[in-house]
């Protein structure tokens, strides 16, 4: 049984971590992209 619920938390500690990366690479290419589009609009050529 102990083995099981250490499996279980290595499993949910893994997902956390996927997930909060999956999050922050998001965030950052939203980010990007708004930079992007920023510097687009300030320098017309």
């Amino acid at each position: 049984m102990e083995y099981l619920q250490k499996e279980l938390e290595r499993i949910y500690w893994l997902k956390m971590r996927l997930t909060s990366r999956l999050l922050m690479k998001s965030v950052k290419e939203e980010h990007d992209q708004a930079s992007a589009s920023g510097l687009k609009g300030a320098a017309p050529e």
